[in-house]
């Protein structure tokens, strides 16, 4: 009987373990994917990077101890992949949307520069004009008329 029971807990160590590892496994996919686009947002992804990479080798040692028939330690490396995933999607999603912000704030400070460079170009152009404009008048009035060729002198 207390074979049964030991071969029971094995069994169901070995269950945990698998069901660890396949959720750590589809886990550190969606974290990359997490990663993936708090770049493409424009994030800087290098420490999230190295925290998923820590991570992907407690799982691959998870993988390894499971092979090995080690449960028990499969099970505890899947759950710290597990555990330092939420972390890191926590992370990602956070530093996605902090880039997703500055982005904007860029955009809108550009638009703004624009809109005031463009006032500027406007008002500066119309004050040209009205300067030339009244330089030339005063010019051509300050001319005198010469004599044609075909007129007695």
């Amino acid at each position: 009987m207390m074979g049964s029971t030991a071969s029971c807990n094995h069994a169901s160590a070995t269950d945990a373990a698998q069901a660890a590892i396949s959720s750590a496994s589809s886990r550190v996919q969606s974290a990359y994917g997490e990663v993936l686009g708090a770049e493409e947002a424009g994030a800087n992804v290098s420490t999230l990077l190295s925290k998923l990479n820590a991570c992907t080798s407690l799982l691959s040692q998870a993988y390894t101890s499971y092979r090995a028939g080690n449960s028990t330690e499969a099970l505890s490396l899947a759950e710290q992949c597990n555990a330092s995933l939420r972390g890191i999607e926590a992370d990602a999603e956070s530093s996605r949307d902090d880039a997703v912000s500055d982005s904007r704030q860029k955009i809108l400070a550009s638009s703004e520069t624009s809109a005031v460079a463009i006032i500027a170009i406007v008002v500066l152009s119309m004050l040209g004009w009205r300067f030339f404009k009244k330089w030339s008048a005063d010019r051509f009035t300050r001319l005198k008329p010469e004599g044609r060729a075909d007129e007695p002198r």
